[in-house]
């Protein structure tokens, strides 16, 4: 009798009977019938698991010391392989050495584009990456080369059934000029046995927008940007190409409060926008209105936080001129109202003639009130969530 030991998890090539034996212990056991009446035996525990593929092998997720039920033999002549030591004959206790890793898919998505293995491209940092990957006879995979993020380097992951990470780009150091960075994954299995895949990604700093520029009130006022630590980022996108969605004008073609007309609006993953409008010196005293939501698709439905606000991206509660300013709207047919200042009701938030505000909007199934850095992103569509966003207004 002699001692082998297992690997985490050990893809077994050969063909194998397994049976889980009952007996008089409270933990049960694994069984693995091999070549020539030999067989591995295991006590199973709680975290064990197994899985077998539809090629017939086996991937087992055990690591203790093994007992192989056969006769002793002369270790000198045998000939180890590379992931575990087992002496001649080999065939008289399955093959463990048989292990393989392999990635049957590594796709890297950025600015709605897929990328694979040794390809190249650029992002503005702000923007999100998404790491797909499947890798079987893995024991773990380590990722490297962005760094900062809280996703990716420097992480470990069990690709037992493949995974998917998102990686935020706001989080890595700020830039003054274009960063290139090698995004690595390497899984292995044992000190022996790795594959790796990696692409090349070109951070770019943020473009400076001398049209959008940042009240100077606002300076040092934190955005949901930074406060979620780069993870959800304002956008510039969210209807029809061509339209800016930092500003009011752009998307409804007229100034606030803008002439009734109705836009198809959504958000990609892990977005917001802050749209900018200046309210008019000449809004009549008995000015009411509202942003309207109806649902667009079901599919892209979701939970919002509505704000309107002093300065971009500001989802505090302390901050509002009125709790009204912010609304969690979930379902059709709500708005977030706002009239005239000192003509609204305890329902519409107030608006002042000649001000600068912003109307906020992420898909979350956060409240009012909830600490900007614990906003996170919420939709039922894995891509993206919209709806359909109408300013009406009307004098009372």
């Amino acid at each position: 009798m002699r001692k082998i030991l297992v690997l985490l998890p050990i893809l077994l090539a050969a063909t194998l009977v397994l049976s889980v034996e009952a007996s008089d212990s409270p933990q049960p056991k694994l069984i693995i019938e091999g070549a020539e009446n030999s067989e591995l035996e295991f006590t199973l525990k709680g975290t064990d698991t197994m899985d077998v593929l539809p090629t017939g092998s086996v991937i087992a997720r055990i690591l203790e010391i093994a007992e192989c039920e056969d006769e002793p033999c002369e270790c000198e002549e045998c000939e180890e392989c590379e992931v575990c030591e087992v002496c001649e004959p080999c065939e008289s206790c399955p093959d463990v050495c048989d292990a393989t890793v392999s990635f049957t898919q590594f796709q890297v998505t950025a600015n709605g584009t897929n990328y694979t293995n040794g390809q190249a491209f650029s992002i503005t940092r702000g923007g999100n990456i998404t790491v797909r990957w499947k890798a079987p006879g893995a024991a773990t995979c380590t990722a490297s080369g962005m760094p900062g993020t809280t996703s990716w380097s420097g992480n470990s992951y069990e690709p037992f059934s493949g995974g998917t990470v998102s990686i935020a780009t706001g989080q890595m150091p700020d830039l003054d000029d274009p960063a290139n960075y090698t995004l690595r994954l390497v899984c292995t299995n044992g000190p022996n046995l790795s594959v790796s895949r990696q692409v090349t990604v070109t951070v770019n700093p943020p473009e400076s927008d001398p049209g959008d520029p940042v009240p100077e009130s606002c300076v040092g006022v934190p955005t949901l940007e930074q406060a979620s630590g780069g993870v959800l980022t304002r956008t510039s996108e969210c209807v029809e190409t061509g339209r800016d969605c930092r500003s009011f004008t752009d998307v409804f073609g007229d100034p606030f409060p803008g002439g009734g007309n109705q836009q198809q609006f959504s958000l990609r993953t892990n977005r917001y926008v802050a749209m900018r409008f200046t309210v008019p010196q000449n809004l009549p005293s008995n000015a009411i209105g509202g942003m309207a939501t109806e649902v667009w698709f079901s599919a892209l439905g979701g939970a919002r936080l509505m704000s309107f606000t002093s300065c971009p991206g500001d989802f505090e509660t302390d901050r509002l001129a009125a709790p009204a300013c912010m609304r969690r709207i979930d379902g059709p047919d709500t708005q977030l109202r706002w009239a005239r200042a000192g003509n609204e009701n305890a329902g519409q938030c107030p608006l002042t003639p000649g001000e600068t505000y912003y109307l906020n909007i992420v898909f979350t199934n956060a409240a009012p009130g909830t600490p900007m850095e614990d906003i996170t992103w919420g939709c039922t569509d894995p891509v993206r969530c919209g709806h359909l966003l109408t300013s009406s207004h009307n004098v009372n």
